[in-house]
């Protein structure tokens, strides 16, 4: 996206906050308003950035002070807005003390990170760039960064400025609807990201419920909670600190923008089982088994009835019998121990419904269900590749469904 020769760091002191904005350095530079000097260097442009993203006092001399030649067709408004933007970046991160003009490998590295992010080669949408990174007292991982665009000169990138506000903008308006709690403004928003035929209208919507249910269950961030974490043309990135799982535990969430040459897509994973709801075998309407149970042959027989028929084997590694009962449609598989009379008791390892009748998941879920269908029941299977998952005392349990060519279920496996 950019060549760049040199690696520049300049130390930002209050001696060269008052050259560029005291009167008399002022005077030097301009005459009745108006530049002097033909251009400005890389290192006095970026300067002048630097500390409109500093201090909002110094963005309307700062944007004056950029000749007309080098402004890319920046107007004052996108300039406010922009360092804006970046001035809530380093908010909290202390006083800025310096910038550099990035070397070529380290901006290669970001923008091909950025570039796998977004899925578009970012070198390519926005070439003849350098990038400026802004210092602060706080070296944290927080990075900060503007481009500057070489062409006949060095001036602002007037695309790279306006696209990352335009991002900026629609990440916020997102955050809006979810807090709004406007489903039907949320659907248009995620349509763009859902293209195929399998997300009808139900299941679009089905989905912008979801997620505004999971942020008022268990997001406490606010507004004045978001943290700006990434602000570049195609790729905005949001940190919401106060995210709690089903657990009670706290962690932050990442929501992004991806901008694609004017296309906007929301990266906001959401997790499929945020409260950690155990699943059910269903025999007809009766809530029946989980994986994990223990369970004896009669308790089984009196649950389900009569199985078709039952086989057994040792299993070499554990040295128990693996016993499977086998009903109409549905295996169950059990580590068991036999007594003396015949009978056995052992944990239940797996379920497998492959047939349709009268066996469900969570008395919804059936083989020869569709696929949208599947996602008006659990909205987000989808991005989980149509695994559900949910931890017990013993460990992660999954719950896998097949589906054919049509996007009907032939099988479901409980494990």
């Amino acid at each position: 996206m950019i060549r760049m020769r040199k690696s520049v760091a300049v130390i930002i002191t209050a001696a060269v906050m008052s050259f560029v904005f005291s009167s008399c350095s002022v005077a030097k530079i301009f005459n009745n308003g108006q530049p002097l000097n033909a251009s400005l260097s890389e290192e006095e442009l970026a300067r002048i950035i630097t500390l409109s993203v500093q201090d909002k006092d110094n963005v309307a001399s700062g944007f004056s002070s950029i000749p007309s030649s080098q402004l890319d067709s920046v107007t004052y408004s996108t300039f406010a807005e922009y360092t804006n933007i970046l001035r809530t970046m380093i908010k909290g991160r202390g006083a800025v003390t310096a910038f550099r003009v990035l070397p070529d490998d380290i901006k290669a590295s970001i923008f091909e990170k950025v570039s796998n992010a977004c899925g578009i080669d970012v070198a390519e949408t926005y070439p003849n760039e350098d990038l400026i990174e802004i210092i602060c007292n706080d070296d944290s991982d927080q990075k900060v960064y503007f481009p500057l665009l070489k062409a006949d000169n060095i001036s602002l990138d007037g695309k790279a400025m306006s696209d990352t506000i335009a991002s900026y903008n629609y990440l916020f308006h997102y955050m809006n609807m979810v807090y709004d709690s406007n489903s039907a403004a949320l659907v248009s928003i995620l349509d763009p990201s859902y293209t195929e035929d399998i997300y009808i209208d139900s299941v679009m919507r089905s989905k912008a419920d979801y997620v505004i249910d999971y942020y008022s269950k268990f997001v406490s961030s606010g507004y004045d909670d978001i943290k700006v974490s990434m602000a570049s043309p195609c790729l905005v990135r949001f940190n919401l600190p106060k995210v709690k799982n089903g657990n009670g535990d706290v962690f932050t969430k990442d929501v992004s923008i991806i901008n694609r040459n004017g296309d906007f897509f929301i990266d906001d994973k959401m997790p499929l089982n945020p409260d950690n709801k155990q699943i059910f075998l269903f025999g007809g309407s009766t809530r029946a088994f989980a994986v994990g149970d223990s369970l004896t042959m009669s308790k089984v027989k009196d649950t389900l009835g009569e199985p078709l028929f039952v086989v057994s084997h040792q299993d070499p590694k554990s040295g128990m019998e693996r016993v499977v009962v086998c009903y109409n449609g549905m295996d169950l598989a059990f580590d068991a121990t036999f007594d003396e009379t015949g009978n056995w008791n052992g944990t239940l390892v797996s379920i497998r419904i492959f047939g349709k009748g009268d066996f469900t998941v969570d008395n919804s879920v059936y083989v020869g269900m569709n696929i949208s269908e599947l996602m008006l029941i659990y909205p987000f299977v989808d991005e989980y590749d149509y695994v559900f998952e949910y931890e017990d005392g013993s460990g992660k349990r999954t719950i896998s469904f097949e589906l054919d060519d049509l996007g009907n279920i032939v099988n479901i496996l409980m494990r």
